[in-house]
């Protein structure tokens, strides 16, 4: 089984300028991702895909040797990863010299993102004959029964709540989250489908809430080194 590990790490945010090389308790997000990739129990080659010059010396001094300057018109706010994460199949075959079975995409703004949650998801993955993906997901805090749609004139559920709910332990289904840390598909789904989720056989990996904290904003990174020193990940 050959697994190719795609890091995409743009230059370019319009919330957080140069995010990718943002610090979580002194290390670059780009450093997270690969160290969770690295620190995997699991073989795979791994490449950091970037349009910034930046982000490649930076990726290139961590020594893995898997770095590649996407092209421009992947590099755009409105770029779409999977046409990234293709671009860079088709590299690394040439370069590595082999058919990928398997890619996992690893975002760096997931830095709390264990190299045991990696494991935990590839073993998850492997155990299955049918699946065709997975994707991470974290319990939803705010269920959907207590939440509302308004409009102008009138609200709702987002899901209507049954007359015998006295409490969440009642509630007879549960929300996920897809909270962004880990994505695993086969590359046969992935050239045929352009996508990384199949809703009939993508497996979920869940994760605790608090390691899936997805940076966006300052706020997110303040909060994300917070969590790494108390739970003491670093």
């Amino acid at each position: 089984m050959n697994i190719l590990a795609v890091i995409p790490a743009r230059g370019g945010s319009k919330g957080i300028p140069k995010k990718n090389l943002k610090e979580v308790c002194g290390k670059s997000l780009v450093s997270h991702a690969l160290n969770c990739a690295f620190g995997s129990k699991y073989k795979m080659d791994v490449v950091v895909s970037t349009d910034s010059l930046e982000i490649l010396e930076h990726a290139k001094l961590m020594g893995y040797g898997g770095e590649y300057i996407r092209p421009q018109n992947l590099a755009q706010d409105d770029s779409n990863t999977v046409d990234a994460v293709l671009d860079v199949l088709s590299w690394a075959a040439k370069k590595f010299n082999k058919q990928y079975d398997l890619v996992v995409l690893l975002q760096p703004t997931s830095p709390l993102r264990l190299p045991s949650d990696l494991d935990a998801s590839l073993d998850l993955f492997f155990s299955s004959e049918n699946a065709t993906s997975l994707i991470s997901v974290n319990p939803m805090h705010e269920h959907p029964v207590e939440c509302l749609a308004s409009s102008p004139n009138e609200w709702t559920y987002l899901v209507e709540p049954k007359k015998d709910y006295t409490g969440r332990q009642y509630y007879d289904q549960n929300y996920f989250f897809i909270n962004g840390a880990i994505y695993l598909c086969t590359c046969k789904h992935l050239l045929e489908t352009h996508s990384f989720i199949d809703h009939k056989n993508s497996l979920l990996y869940e994760m605790p809430k608090m390691r899936a904290i997805d940076i966006d904003t300052e706020d997110d990174l303040l909060m994300a080194n917070y969590l790494c020193k108390k739970m003491k990940l670093i």
